[in-house]
């Protein structure tokens, strides 16, 4: 799914369990009034947030990316969150934050990290700087945010992903919500 929103907020999911955020690509213009959030997870929603891709083009970067709060407890796997004043800004427990790749002023942020999450500590499946979950601070690099959220060939998303999953190249998953085919699908 692609979305181009010329407002100040993207997706807010508001309760329910076992919701499955997949594969969403979501460009935030905000415009004159600046953004307010890309995705917001609230009132004890327990979703899975995977692959997706949520970009500001806002300058300078203001709002969150995911922002998550109000006993909301998601699991956020292999997102791009790009250009916000904060990338993930978690007030309520979220127990699983792994192969993300954030961009943002302050990348994390929050009570409800888990321990450690967002503090560069080792490097991960490509030798990239990471924290022990295998999120990564960068730049993604995309081929041209003004059409497409699609990465350029010297994204750091590239092979960065969960590692118990495979693009449809065969190799390891990318981070986000699209993969760089290296023309083998």
């Amino acid at each position: 799914n692609v979305f181009t929103l010329n407002g100040p907020q993207g997706f807010n999911i508001y309760s329910g369990t076992n919701t499955v955020v997949h594969k969403n690509s979501i460009t935030l213009r905000g415009l004159v009034m600046g953004i307010d959030a890309g995705m917001r997870l609230s009132n004890s929603n327990i979703s899975s947030v995977y692959g997706n891709t949520i970009a500001s083009q806002e300058s300078p970067p203001t709002g969150t990316g995911i922002h998550i709060y109000n006993s909301a407890s998601p699991e956020l796997n292999s997102n791009i969150v790009y250009n916000f004043d904060k990338g993930v800004n978690a007030e309520s427990a979220t127990y699983v934050v792994k192969f993300n790749l954030i961009n943002a002023t302050t990348a994390m942020t929050g009570d409800g990290l888990p321990d450690q999450t967002g503090v560069t500590a080792t490097v991960n499946y490509n030798a990239d700087p990471s924290d022990i979950y295998s999120n990564i601070t960068a730049n993604p690099v995309f081929v041209d945010l003004d059409s497409s959220t699609a990465i350029a060939s010297t994204s750091e998303a590239i092979n960065a992903g969960d590692l118990d999953s495979l693009d449809l190249d065969g190799t390891i998953a990318d981070i986000g919500s699209n993969f760089y085919n290296y023309g083998y699908a």
